[in-house]
Protein backbone atom coordinates (compact mmCIF):
# COMPACT_ATOMS: atom_id res chain seq x y z
CA UNK A 1 0.00 0.00 0.00
CA UNK A 2 2.87 2.45 1.06
CA UNK A 3 4.71 1.92 -2.43
CA UNK A 4 1.55 2.70 -4.40
CA UNK A 5 1.32 6.01 -2.33
CA UNK A 6 4.84 6.59 -3.12
CA UNK A 7 4.27 6.37 -6.68
CA UNK A 8 0.91 8.63 -6.92
CA UNK A 9 3.10 11.12 -4.77
CA UNK A 10 5.85 11.19 -7.77
CA UNK A 11 3.18 11.38 -10.70
CA UNK A 12 1.85 13.84 -8.58
CA UNK A 13 5.04 15.85 -8.35
CA UNK A 14 5.84 15.08 -11.14
CA UNK A 15 2.91 16.78 -13.11
CA UNK A 16 3.45 19.87 -10.96
CA UNK A 17 7.12 20.39 -12.28
CA UNK A 18 6.31 19.74 -15.80
CA UNK A 19 3.19 22.64 -15.33
CA UNK A 20 5.62 24.90 -13.31
CA UNK A 21 8.65 24.64 -16.19
CA UNK A 22 6.02 24.91 -19.14
CA UNK A 23 4.24 27.79 -17.22
CA UNK A 24 7.57 29.68 -17.05
CA UNK A 25 8.89 29.04 -20.86
CA UNK A 26 5.60 30.82 -22.28
CA UNK A 27 6.39 34.04 -20.56
CA UNK A 28 9.95 33.71 -21.62
CA UNK A 29 11.33 35.88 -23.96
CA UNK A 30 13.95 34.68 -27.06
CA UNK A 31 16.56 34.96 -27.20
CA UNK A 32 17.08 36.66 -24.34
CA UNK A 33 19.54 38.89 -26.22
CA UNK A 34 19.97 40.01 -29.36
CA UNK A 35 22.96 40.04 -31.28
CA UNK A 36 24.64 44.18 -31.83
CA UNK A 37 24.93 42.91 -35.74
CA UNK A 38 23.68 41.01 -37.99
CA UNK A 39 24.29 37.07 -38.27
CA UNK A 40 27.45 36.83 -39.95
CA UNK A 41 28.90 40.53 -39.61
CA UNK A 42 31.35 41.71 -37.17
CA UNK A 43 31.26 44.70 -34.74
CA UNK A 44 34.66 46.84 -35.02
CA UNK A 45 36.61 49.34 -32.90
CA UNK A 46 34.29 51.99 -33.48
CA UNK A 47 31.23 50.23 -32.99
CA UNK A 48 30.46 49.90 -36.60
CA UNK A 49 28.86 46.42 -38.00
CA UNK A 50 31.16 45.35 -40.96
CA UNK A 51 30.18 42.51 -43.33
CA UNK A 52 33.33 40.90 -43.25
CA UNK A 53 32.66 37.54 -45.41
CA UNK A 54 30.70 40.26 -48.08
CA UNK A 55 27.83 38.13 -48.10
CA UNK A 56 24.97 40.99 -48.50
CA UNK A 57 24.73 43.46 -51.90
CA UNK A 58 24.59 46.31 -49.43
CA UNK A 59 27.31 48.94 -50.84
CA UNK A 60 28.10 51.19 -47.40
CA UNK A 61 30.49 54.32 -47.78
CA UNK A 62 33.61 54.01 -49.56
CA UNK A 63 32.13 51.43 -50.84
CA UNK A 64 32.61 49.18 -47.36
CA UNK A 65 29.57 46.84 -46.34
CA UNK A 66 28.79 48.79 -43.11
CA UNK A 67 26.38 49.93 -40.81
CA UNK A 68 26.50 52.05 -37.82
CA UNK A 69 23.31 50.92 -35.27
CA UNK A 70 25.10 52.38 -31.95
CA UNK A 71 25.56 55.74 -32.53
CA UNK A 72 21.79 56.54 -34.46
CA UNK A 73 19.18 56.59 -32.69
CA UNK A 74 17.14 55.68 -34.83
CA UNK A 75 17.94 52.17 -33.88
CA UNK A 76 18.02 52.42 -30.02
CA UNK A 77 15.58 51.27 -27.92
CA UNK A 78 12.85 49.07 -28.32
CA UNK A 79 11.39 51.47 -31.35
CA UNK A 80 14.84 50.80 -32.49
CA UNK A 81 14.47 46.76 -32.79
CA UNK A 82 11.61 47.37 -34.97
CA UNK A 83 13.71 49.57 -37.17
CA UNK A 84 16.11 47.24 -36.94
CA UNK A 85 14.55 44.68 -38.64
CA UNK A 86 13.25 47.04 -41.37
CA UNK A 87 16.47 47.27 -42.20
CA UNK A 88 17.42 43.88 -42.76
CA UNK A 89 14.37 43.09 -44.09
CA UNK A 90 15.08 45.56 -46.95
CA UNK A 91 18.61 44.16 -47.60
CA UNK A 92 19.66 41.14 -49.89
CA UNK A 93 22.55 38.39 -50.09
CA UNK A 94 24.50 38.17 -53.02
CA UNK A 95 22.41 36.59 -55.96
CA UNK A 96 19.07 36.44 -53.93
CA UNK A 97 16.30 38.22 -54.98
CA UNK A 98 15.46 42.05 -53.89
CA UNK A 99 13.52 42.03 -50.76
CA UNK A 100 14.60 38.63 -49.33
CA UNK A 101 16.17 39.89 -46.29
CA UNK A 102 18.81 39.01 -44.20
CA UNK A 103 19.53 36.81 -40.84
CA UNK A 104 19.93 38.36 -38.00
CA UNK A 105 18.70 36.27 -34.43
CA UNK A 106 15.76 37.58 -32.43
CA UNK A 107 15.63 40.33 -35.01
CA UNK A 108 14.68 39.17 -38.25
CA UNK A 109 10.69 39.00 -39.71
CA UNK A 110 11.65 35.08 -39.57
CA UNK A 111 13.13 34.62 -36.06
CA UNK A 112 10.84 36.93 -34.67
CA UNK A 113 7.48 38.23 -36.65
CA UNK A 114 5.94 39.64 -33.39
CA UNK A 115 8.55 42.61 -32.98
CA UNK A 116 6.96 45.36 -34.75
CA UNK A 117 3.34 44.68 -33.53
CA UNK A 118 4.07 45.28 -30.20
Amino acid sequence: MSLVLMFVALIVALISMAFLLWKANASMQWPPTYGDCPDHWVMNEAGVCVDAHELTQLKGPNGYRTMDFYNQDTYKGNKGLCAKQSWAKQQNYIGMQNGSGIAWDGIDINSNPNLCRK
